[in-house]
């Protein structure tokens, strides 16, 4: 076992989704969980329901940092994008067809930056079994304009 490496110890940022769906979480032992990885960092989904979660890994000194997903997940545009002031990420409804729309959005909605965007939906197949390579490609170069 001396050779082990954990998928944890792969990554140096990890993303916790939750989905707009209300998790009971027992708080004294999510945070020793997270504590246990002091030079990782913690995304974690904004989506109006489980925010707090955020604030109390920052209170316990965790290096956690938001993304704002107000559709949980479901690949649908916000009719604004939220206001934040640190660094952040943005996601849901983001694709192809709209990024170079909806980036300049993003960039008024912070306060300051660096900031990252997100997209998983509408860069799947038709069937959302696989991820396209074509949605994919256009994505990354639509949206690479707007590189700092």
């Amino acid at each position: 076992m001396k050779n082990f490496i954990s998928i944890v110890d792969m990554f140096q940022r990890i993303q916790l989704n939750f989905h707009a769906i209300q998790h009971k979480v027992e708080i004294e032992k999510f945070i020793p969980a997270l504590l246990r990885f002091p030079d990782k960092q913690f995304i974690f989904q904004m989506d109006s329901v489980n925010n707090n979660l955020l604030n109390t890994a920052r209170a316990a000194r965790i290096n956690a940092v938001p993304l704002f997903d107000t559709s949980g997940g479901a690949g649908i545009l916000p009719d604004r994008w939220p206001s934040m002031d640190g660094y952040c990420g943005y996601a849901g409804g983001l694709s192809p067809g709209n990024i170079e729309q909806q980036i300049p959005l993003i960039e008024a909605a912070t306060i300051s930056k660096p900031v990252w965007i997100d997209a998983e939906t509408h860069l799947r197949s038709s069937d959302n079994k696989i991820l396209d390579e074509y949605k994919t490609t256009m994505y990354i170069i639509r949206s690479s304009k707007y590189l700092m």
